[in-house]
């Protein structure tokens, strides 16, 4: 069963990992962004709502508990989400259609994200409204601390302190 902040710290993990690998630079040759920056340069509020997007998924998806390995689930939300033509859609979910298909549509539904680079740091951009997910009938229990979250993934990799 997929509870917990380890899993969640993994997921996240994943994600931000795969975010950083695919973007590119605004420049004229579409530098990857990672030959240049890391995870440890996403800006503190950025982190957070990344944390949050992911906690919400796994809120959503709970009952499809497909795979304990979360980076790969983290890399696998950001690759459908940004409809990068792989994903929950590639061969491994193609085997349990129905499974597949609702993480396909769950992914889509947050909206493309990206990351941009402001003096130094990344910032990252998405089209999920930051103060709840209540599209297409999902529900988020309210009254949840979206910081918690980050707050696990900070303590837990990056060792950092997450009023920065």
């Amino acid at each position: 069963m997929r509870q917990g902040d380890a899993y969640l710290t993994d997921f996240v993990k994943g994600f931000t990992e795969c975010a950083v690998w695919v973007a590119t630079l605004a420049d004229d040759v579409g530098t990857p962004l990672d030959k240049f920056y890391s995870v440890n340069d996403l800006q503190a509020d950025s982190l957070r709502q990344m944390a949050s997007e992911c906690r919400w998924f796994l809120e959503i998806t709970e009952e499809a508990d497909l795979t304990p390995d979360a980076e790969a689930m983290g890399h696998m939300f950001l690759l459908t989400r940004n409809h990068h033509g792989t994903g929950f859609g590639s061969m491994e979910f193609r085997m349990m259609p129905d499974a597949a298909g609702r993480l396909v549509a769950i992914s889509h539904d947050f909206g493309e994200c990206d990351l941009l680079v402001d003096n130094g740091t990344i910032v990252y951009n998405s089209e999920l409204d930051p103060e709840g997910y209540d599209r297409a009938g999902y529900h988020i229990v309210s009254g949840w601390n979206r910081n918690i979250a980050a707050d696990v993934y900070y303590t837990s990799e990056c060792g950092r302190d997450t009023e920065s």
